[in-house]
Order: C-alpha cells, then structure tokens, then sequence
C-alpha cells in the first residue's frame, strides 16, 4: 500500500508502543562439567539444543562431533535462555582438554542476571488503515529493537520475528514493517518466552482496540471481521527481506475458535464488568488473538527428531530420545497398544543415544517428537520396525532387537 493511497483511506492511527527489556531467571543457573578422557570429551549442562550446540563446540576446537557427547541434567526450565551458546560453553570444554582434568563452573545469580542473555527491549512506532466498518486495509511501522553489545546464537531471532507474525491471525493485505537492530553497550539478547512474537501481539492489539475504540466498534468484532478465514488457508504472512524466509498459516477454523473461547470463558458476562469498581478493585479485562506454531517449519533435515525403542530382555520397551519422560511414555504405550507399565524407562538427555535432534523449544516437543514415536509405533505394526534398516542395538545392552515382531505386543521400532 503506497504511502499516498494509505493517506486516503478512512481511518489509520499511528502510535508507539515500547516492551522493556526482559531476562529469565530459573530456579538453578548455568552450569558446566567438562571432562576429556581417551581423546572423548563429555560436557555436562547442555540443555534445550544438545546437538546444534555440540556442532559449535566441535567445530570451535577443531574436532569431529563424534568426539563430544554433550549431557543433559535436570533444571528448573529452559525459557529460551538457557539453550543459547555461551562463551562459557567453549572455554570450559577448551580448559578441561588443556589441563587434563575435569573443570567445573557455576553460575552465581548475580553472573546470571548480568551475563546471560536478555530479550525484548524493543520500540515500534505502528500505523494501521481501515474503513469505517472496522476492515483492516494495512499495517506498516519501524522498530527498533536493542540487541546488546553483541551477537549471540539466536541475537537477531526476536526482531525477525517481530516483523514476521506482526500482522497474527488476521487479513491484511497490505504490510510493511522496518526492523532496526541496535548494537548498544547492554547484555546481549537472546530468545525467551515467545521471542518477537510476545512484542508484535502487544504492539497489534494494543492498535486494535485503539482503533475499535476510535470507530465506535466493540473490539470483539473489529476482531471477528478481520479474522482469516478457513476457505483462504493457506493464506501467507509478510515475507522477510533480506533472508527471502516465507512462511503461510497452513491451517484452522480461527473464527470457531475464537468463539468457542469466548463462550467458555463467558466473556458475554465478563465484559459487563469492564471498568466496574466492585468490592474496592476496578474489573478490567482485555482480547488477544494471536498465532502460535509448533515448530515443525524448522524441520529441514532428515532424522533431526529421531527415537529409537528397542525391547529389553526383561520384555519392557526403552524409548530413547530427547523429550519428556511422562508424556512420551503415555504416548509410547497407546500408540504400541500395551500398557503404560511396560514403558520401563524413557531415557533422553545425551546426544549417543540417538544420532540427531534439534531440541526442546517452540512447544515443540510433543508436537514433534511426540509425532515421531506414533510413526515409529505405525511402522512396527506394518511389520517394518526399523523402515528397512538394520536393528539398532542400545549401547551397552549386549542385546539386538528382533527385526521382526509379530502379535499386538510390539516390541521395537526405530524411526530417524
């Protein structure tokens, strides 16, 4: 939409909106134990992203990645920052091989709050144009986000991110958005809590109910008419300049969805009360319709997510894979037809248990992983557990699983 032509529209409102600057902050902080042994080095405290970061580490000193077995340990939660590369991921590991002997490092909170990545801490001056009846014609604006003192891993995520999803679920056909990334002296940013996205929701919605307001709409509406609609999935989001990335909304009913939350939550009832002093407190309640994807998009490579399950002697089955021991062993013993018993151990958080994966992010865990163990469960139940290829064998075992399993007890399936 040209500039005069969004001058001449009906309505358009410009405002600018700030996210201050955020940091995350887990029960237990960073750590690493690395050890180099036989010409092996073992670095205890991966988390999130086990083998992208080995192949860091791997190629930082010079070494093949089968020489680095990376292991995860229980924390209290990876909210983005925690699966960044550090610095400290590189020179423990490099002092251990120097000095032959195992080195250990701790965080202190105070090295946490200083050091580990930051995120948000963005500006945006936006602009929307619509027509009386509250029809969304473009969006456009510039923002600036602070990106610290310099790049780490994921630096530049949460500003593309921002000018990716900025026009959310709903059908604008014109938009435009300018992201500046700011080197300044603060700590750098990295991803945390739904980098970018949290920022272009509250910068969108905040502008819609301003606009709904100033057209005498109620919000709820201005929301329905510009909702993308079923019939025009799959419908593209704004393509990202420079890096030619282009992404669509694939699927969904938004429309029935956003009316079943409100009919659930009784929003007809809460609304009501918007503004109201009850009992010396003020009611006020607010609407955000927002996307979230799973992650699969970033799914490039064959046997990124890759599980085995092997039978064991004792006639349980072992599910090895990154992901989350419960839930994958519920899904594991449905999708196998036996009990949740016979699941005996869920065993993740090494990268020599199976040979790739990318990691816990993004709500992506179940979506994909989860995934990848009913497609290994279907494919043992066609006959073909391991797709053609030669039985795994778990380390330290001493037992190879039959490559062909016959009743409802399926015993092994390996699926990359």
């Amino acid at each position: 939409m040209s500039t005069q032509r969004f001058g001449s529209v009906s309505y358009t409102r410009r405002e600018r909106f700030k996210v201050q600057r955020f940091t995350a902050v887990p029960m237990e902080a960073r750590g690493i134990l690395a050890e180099w042994e036989a010409g092996r080095l073992t670095v205890f405290g991966a988390s999130k992203v086990a083998f992208p970061n080995r192949r860091i580490l791997a190629k930082q000193m010079g070494v093949p990645d089968a020489w680095i077995r990376m292991v995860e340990n229980d924390v209290g939660g990876g909210f983005g920052v925690r699966g960044e590369f550090y610095p400290e991921d590189f020179l423990i590991p490099f002092a251990a091989r120097h000095v032959g002997r195992p080195v250990k490092w701790i965080e202190d909170r105070r090295e946490h709050l200083l050091a580990t990545n930051h995120a948000r801490d963005v500006e945006c001056e936006l602009e929307i144009a619509c027509d009386r009846d509250g029809t969304i014609l473009g969006l456009r604006g510039h923002a600036h986000a602070d990106i610290g003192a310099y790049i780490r891993t994921n630096g530049a995520t949460a500003a593309r991110n921002v000018a990716q999803v900025l026009s959310g679920p709903y059908r604008i056909p014109n938009i435009h958005v300018d992201v500046s990334l700011l080197v300044t002296d603060k700590t750098p940013v990295g991803t945390y809590r739904g980098p970018g996205r949290f920022e272009a929701d509250f910068f969108r919605e905040r502008l819609l109910d301003m606009a709904a307001q100033d057209l005498c709409i109620d919000r709820v509406a201005l929301r329905r008419r510009n909702l993308i609609a079923e019939a025009e999935m799959p419908y593209p989001l704004a393509k990202v300049i420079p890096l030619d990335m282009e992404t669509e909304t694939d699927s969904g009913d938004y429309s029935a969805t956003l009316e079943k939350c409100l009919h659930e939550i009784g929003w007809s009832a809460k609304a009501l009360l918007q503004g109201k002093l009850i009992e010396g407190q003020y009611h006020g309640f607010a609407i955000v319709v927002t996307l979230k994807e799973a992650r699969p998009v970033l799914e490039r490579a064959p046997g990124c997510n890759s599980k085995r399950m092997a039978r064991c002697p004792s006639g349980g089955v072992i599910l090895v894979g990154q992901g989350i021991e419960t839930v994958f062993a519920q899904i594991a013993a449905d999708a196998l037809e036996i009990p949740m018993a016979c699941i005996k151990n869920v065993l993740h958080g090494s990268t020599d248990y199976v040979s790739e994966g990318f990691g816990s992010y993004s709500s992506r865990s179940v979506v994909m992983g989860g995934s990848a163990i009913v497609a290994a469960a279907a494919q043992a139940a066609r006959g073909d557990p391991f797709g053609s290829r030669k039985a795994p064998r778990l380390r330290g075992s001493g037992y190879r699983a039959p490559r062909r399993l016959g009743g409802r007890t399926l015993r092994a399936v390996h699926c990359a």
